[in-house]
């Protein structure tokens, strides 16, 4: 197993499994590490899958759920990344 920590650049997109889909797919084809959040990860699930993709539930109405995705994120990717929010 390769170290996820490594050499990629990262990204966390809220509200992946909403609307469009495309960004998750986009950054991972380029070879990013992707945390993809929803507030129901099992509508995330096609996404896991795909090499490098964390899925994780973060709400932005629940910060408990978003300092929890945060974490999960720089655990298993490292600390800095990119982030783009697309949850209303």
């Amino acid at each position: 197993m390769t170290d996820e920590r490594i050499d990629r650049k990262a990204i966390l997109i809220t509200d992946a499994s909403s609307g469009s889909t495309r960004p998750v797919r986009l950054f991972a084809a380029k070879g990013w590490k992707v945390a993809a959040t929803t507030r129901d990860p099992a509508q995330g699930a096609e996404f896991k899958v795909l090499e490098y993709v964390l899925v994780t539930r973060l709400d932005v109405q629940d910060q408990a759920s978003i300092g929890s995705a945060l974490q999960l994120a720089v655990d298993r990717f490292g600390g800095r990344a990119v982030v783009v929010t697309s949850a209303l």
